[in-house]
């Protein structure tokens, strides 16, 4: 079985073999066509690595980074869309919420379904919900913020920023769901002046989360896998500052 780490500008490749191909997907792109469109800039820059068009098995929001799995076979698709539906596959993600959770460790179980107010998005009890329960487990706190592990063990849209938005510790930045537009280094360092005329950038101006590691059998050699996905640097960026402008509370 071939197994590689790869990274050109947009394509970070964690593993690869003849069955399936694990990419860390970058915040801001979708391996999901809208509607009328036949691909996307990061499906075709996959098409291009593997000589032909992938298959999808599940996916991230837009603004999400981290670990996906996409199938270059309809056997090997098949098999893994079937360990999703039975939830045999594990995944961890990593969040900056707003808020210090005080508990280290929780579980959220609260049905999820189509927002009744607002039909693109999601809501605890909304319209036909489904079951959805959600672990999680505090890293790190700072004043004001925590760095959680999420462990979804259900696989509804949305339902970690639903989920989290629904106890009150929503994510950093989530526009949609409770949390800001962007974190700004102004906001936390008492002393930082900015330059004259020049607008501040953001540490990290998408969803503050990502799918840190995933755990599956092979579609193929059965043989259990788990595959990681560093932080990308503006996640990590925005974890440095909170470190050292925010300062790690361990109460």
């Amino acid at each position: 079985m071939k197994q590689q780490r790869k990274k050109t500008e947009l394509l970070e490749i964690l593993h690869d073999d003849d069955a399936i191909i694990v990419i860390n997907k970058p915040a801001g792109y979708t391996l999901v066509p809208a509607r009328g469109e036949g691909s996307t800039p990061l499906r075709e820059e996959i098409t291009k690595h593997i000589g032909k068009k992938s298959l999808l098995v599940h996916r991230l929001d837009r603004g999400t980074s981290g670990v996906c799995i996409l199938a270059k076979t309809k056997d090997a698709q098949r098999e893994l869309s079937g360990q999703f539906s039975t939830h045999t596959v594990h995944k961890e993600y990593h969040a900056l919420v707003v808020g210090e959770i005080k508990d280290d460790v929780a579980a959220i179980d609260a049905p999820i379904g189509p927002d009744r107010k607002r039909p693109k998005f999601m809501a605890v009890n909304g319209r036909a919900a489904k079951d959805a329960v959600t672990e999680f487990r505090v890293l790190e706190r700072y004043r004001g913020y925590t760095l959680v592990a999420v462990f979804p063990r259900t696989g509804r849209t949305h339902q970690i920023r639903v989920h989290l938005a629904h106890v009150g510790h929503p994510c950093a930045v989530d526009r949609n769901y409770g949390g800001r537009k962007r974190l700004l280094l102004s906001e936390m360092k008492e002393s930082y002046k900015l330059k004259s005329g020049k607008p501040e950038k953001p540490l990290i101006e998408r969803v503050t989360l990502h799918a840190a590691a995933i755990t599956f059998k092979h579609p193929t050699g059965n043989e259990e896998l788990t595959i990681t996905a560093e932080h990308p640097k503006d996640f990590a960026l925005a974890i440095k500052m909170m470190r050292r402008w925010r300062g790690e509370n361990k109460g």
